[in-house]
């Protein structure tokens, strides 16, 4: 095992140069930098903490651009108490909630990331496209993807901050 305690790591994506991997947890609203080479190699740090939704996948496209992440849900206090919880809390959680009737809200959300900060935030609610999982850029549009949704939502990418 490289990467212990990840609670529900759910992306993946390479830095351009290969001397990192970022790994999305979406049960910690967090994405997390494993070093590859270079002084720190074999070591994991925070790359992005406290995000404003549960991070799915990871998309990075141009070797100069940013990384892409989804954000499947915006923040839910109950579940995040949870998440914070044991781990057999978190057990008997999962076990009622897979049970549970499930309707994602009618946010969708994607963060660009240059180095671990933010440099543009999606963000819509009320949208017809619900629980956005992925994320890619293809002729200067963003193209977002869903478990919930028959099809893909094409939309501009935002002005860079």
């Amino acid at each position: 095992m490289v990467l212990d305690g990840l609670q529900f790591a759910n992306g993946l994506a390479a830095a351009a140069d290969e001397s990192f991997l970022v790994v999305a947890e979406t049960g910690t609203r967090r994405l997390t930098r494993y070093r590859l080479t270079g002084p720190g190699a074999g070591r994991n740090e925070p790359f992005a903490e406290n995000l404003p939704g549960m991070p799915d996948n990871l998309w990075r496209g141009a070797p100069d651009g940013p990384d892409r992440a989804a954000l499947a849900g915006p923040r839910v206090p109950a579940p995040e108490l949870l998440h914070r919880g044991t781990p057999a809390l978190r057990r008997a959680a999962a076990r009622v909630a897979v049970r549970a009737p499930f309707r994602p809200t009618g946010t969708i959300a994607v963060l660009a990331f240059d180095e671990g900060r933010v440099v543009h935030h999606l963000a819509r609610r009320h949208s017809g496209y619900r629980m956005v999982t992925s994320v890619c850029e293809a002729d200067g549009h963003l193209v977002l993807g869903s478990l919930r949704e028959p099809g893909a939502a094409v939309c501009e990418p935002p002005v860079p901050k």
